[in-house]
């Protein structure tokens, strides 16, 4: 007697993919804002509508393949890629920005302290930016840039890891939080193009010290020191609620700054916002199930600028 394990039966037959209708178990997980491999294939095809040749050749083929994993295998096209665990669920990413409006605002350094936690958060979450691109990065990189339609905006020149040069949308939100850092500290609202001065600087120094972009990796321990503190910060009211938080504040104490890129990535893909501003905009080679597509500026700003942001934050 064969100890051979059961055939699996997969109740899908072959169609085409205008037609095919994927069981909820063989769809894949999804990596970009699609809902199933199928809708991934269609994304990627979508962009080679104007050259119908390649368009059908490329579609015959996708087609081919996505049948023989599903029909053949029983297996999704896409691989079943391990959860993220190193991000904030809602309700915890709740509880850091209910957080920020409790801490100390009595003295003027705390009121300087308030606003540069505010600052570095958004620098984080909404720049997306590394803990290395913090401290290796200066103010004198955001420039404004006008459009075709008269609008003004802003964006940030951020030099990341082996020195690749990427422009993060410096939306709405986030110029507000600058202007409110930087008034805190005594400089004019807006950066000018010359100035030297860190993103994030030690409370007190409002000089603009001339400095090399390497220079700036000295402010690693400062960034991660203040995101230290905010998560034990967002903790402790957790902890006073009992056992049933004591899971959650353990994981406050676990988390780093990195963890709000992957916050990130993860909120933007919870709004539907494309594959191509996510990429570009976290400064990615590639993503997952990546379409090859940068996408043009005006755009990404405009995407970024209407669905990312922090929610729920005080003025």
């Amino acid at each position: 007697m064969s100890n051979s394990p059961p055939s699996r039966t997969v109740a899908l037959q072959p169609a085409p993919l205008e037609t095919l209708a994927i069981l909820t178990a063989l769809d894949g997980r999804a990596q970009i804002a699609v809902a199933n491999d199928l809708e991934a294939i269609c994304a990627w095809l979508a962009r080679l509508a104007n050259k119908p040749a390649t368009f059908d050749s490329d579609g015959r083929e996708a087609e081919r393949l996505l049948l023989w994993s599903l029909v053949q295998f029983g297996k999704a096209l896409s691989p079943d890629c391990p959860r993220i665990t190193r991000y904030l669920e809602p309700a915890l990413w709740q509880e850091v920005k209910d957080h920020i409006p409790s801490m100390p605002q009595k003295t003027q350094r705390d009121h300087a302290d308030f606003y540069r936690v505010r600052w570095l958060l958004t620098l984080l979450y909404l720049g997306r930016l590394r803990v290395g691109e913090v401290g290796g990065n200066i103010m004198g990189q955001f420039f404004v840039r006008r459009y075709a339609d008269s609008t003004m905006r802003w964006w940030l020149t951020v030099h990341g890891e082996d020195d690749r040069e990427r422009l993060v949308p410096a939306t709405r939100e986030l110029t507000t939080e600058l202007s409110r850092d930087r008034q805190s500290l005594g400089t004019t609202a807006l950066p000018s193009p010359s100035e030297a001065m860190p993103l994030v600087l030690p409370i007190g120094n409002t000089t603009e010290p001339q400095r090399k972009k390497t220079e700036g990796l000295s402010l690693r321990p400062l960034t991660r020191a203040i995101v230290t503190e905010l998560s034990a910060g967002a903790a402790s009211p957790l902890r006073e609620r009992g056992e049933a938080c004591a899971a959650s504040a353990d994981l406050f104490e676990q988390a780093s700054e990195h963890w709000l890129r992957h916050c990130a990535r993860s909120r933007m893909a919870d709004r539907q916002v494309d594959i191509g501003p996510v990429r570009d905009n976290l400064g990615h080679a590639s993503l997952t199930t990546s379409l090859h597509l940068h996408v043009d500026g005006d755009r990404r700003h405009s995407e970024t600028d209407e669905k990312h942001c922090i929610d729920g934050r005080d003025p």
